[in-house]
Formats: structure tokens, C-alpha cells, sequence
């Protein structure tokens, strides 16, 4: 190999690394996109395939300059696969129920608070605006639960990382359950239960089983619907 192949075996290499930096950089954002990582997999098989076409066409001219390639193309590889692996299990699907689920048990924690009111005769009996949809404040405390319940992901949408962290999706549900404590609290200062009282709500046990499954027939039955 003379001077003029040594120039162009090193072209030839910065184009192996850039055609893998850019892969690995499509691929990434492929994955921070629950609604393209279909498109993920062709970004990889792209790049790939243009990366060994170029190390093909230098094995016409040298083996030698081939099996430089080869080598630097692996030595590529490995970073980028590492580095795309991080990214999906810090964003990919398998984050998505993780960065939901801390929402999703404070909605239930929510929800179980409300249900005393509904649930448990003595706390009924102490706080009755609470279970009267007439009352604003009630009223519009149980429109920010159904608001919340509707935003709530499913096993599928948990399982397809429609919810994964930094997404549109946990951004409106996190806020909904937000507006919902919020209300709660506003409706419960409404009904003149103290701060302290409401605080403890959540420590008492529910005497009714399947709090998620009977959460919305008590809403509707609540509002009159």
C-alpha cells in the first residue's frame, strides 16, 4: 500500500465511524419515540448495511484495508450498541411503567381518601358535602377525578411505552392527578374536614374490595349519572 492508499483507507475509516454515529444517533431518537421505534430497527439496518457495502467495496481493492474496516467498524459497534442500550432502558418502554407506576399510586392513594367518604358511615356522616355532587366543590373535585381516571394508562399502554418518562402522555396524566389532590383537598376544606383528619383518611382500611374496579360506578352513582 502506497501513500495515496493509506489517504484513502483513512477516508474510508471516518466514513465507517460517521455512517455508525449517525446510525446510533437516529436509533436513539427512535427509541425516545414510543410512536417510531418500528422505525428504529430500519434506522440500525441502514446504517449497517451502508457501513458493510463501503467495507465490500474496499475488499475489491485490499484485503488488508477490508480487514482494517471490519475491525474499526466492530470497535464502533460496541460503544454505540452499549449506548443505545442505555437509552432504551432509561426511556425505551421498560421505563415507561416505571415512570407511571409512583403516579399511579398516588392516584390510588387519592382514590382511597375519596372512597372513606362514600365507604365509611362515620367519616359519610361527618363530612356529607363530599358525597353531594351538588356541592361546587365537590362537584369539581369529581370532575378532576374522571379527568384523572381517563388519563390513567392500561396494562397495554404500560407494556407499548406510550407513557414512557418525559412523554406527552405521563406529562397530562401527572398533571391531572395533581389537580385532582388538589381539588380533593379544596373539597374537603369546603366541607369543614380538618387538615390533620383528611391527612389520616388514607390509613384507614376500605371495607370494600376492588378499589380501582369500583372507583367510577361510585363516581357516576355520586354525580347523579
Amino acid at each position: 500500500m502506497n501513500l495515496t492508499d493509506y489517504g484513502q483507507l483513512l477516508l474510508a475509516g471516518l466514513a465507517v465511524v460517521a455512517i455508525i454515529a449517525a446510525t446510533t444517533w437516529a436509533a436513539g431518537r427512535g427509541i425516545d419515540r414510543p410512536d417510531d421505534l418500528d422505525n428504529t430497527f430500519w434506522y440500525a439496518f441502514g446504517g449497517l448495511s451502508c457501513a458493510l457495502t463501503l467495507i465490500f467495496l474496499a475488499s475489491a481493492l485490499s484485503a488488508t484495508a477490508a480487514s482494517v474496516l471490519m475491525a474499526l467498524l466492530l470497535l464502533t459497534l460496541v460503544p454505540g450498541g452499549l449506548h443505545l442500550r442505555r437509552r432504551w432502558l432509561a426511556g425505551g418502554p421498560a421505563a415507561g411503567s416505571n415512570a407511571a407506576a409512583p403516579l399511579a399510586a398516588q392516584h390510588d392513594a387519592l382514590l382511597k381518601r375519596w372512597l372513606q367518604y362514600e365507604l365509611d358511615p362515620a367519616a359519610a356522616a361527618a363530612a356529607p358535602a363530599l358525597s353531594d355532587a351538588a356541592n361546587p366543590a365537590t362537584a369539581a373535585m369529581l370532575r378532576g377525578m374522571r379527568r384523572a381516571e381517563l388519563l390513567r394508562p392500561g396494562p397495554g399502554q404500560y407494556r407499548t411505552g406510550g407513557y414512557s418518562r418525559g412523554s406527552e402522555e405521563l406529562a397530562a396524566y401527572a398533571g391531572a392527578v395533581t389537580e385532582f389532590g388538589r381539588l380533593l383537598a379544596a373539597a374537603e376544606r369546603a366541607a369543614g374536614v380538618a387538615a390533620d383528619e383528611a391527612a389520616h383518611m388514607i390509613d384507614r382500611p376500605v371495607s370494600e374490595p376492588g378499589l380501582a374496579g369500583r372507583v367510577m360506578p361510585v363516581v357516576r352513582r355520586t354525580a347523579g349519572r
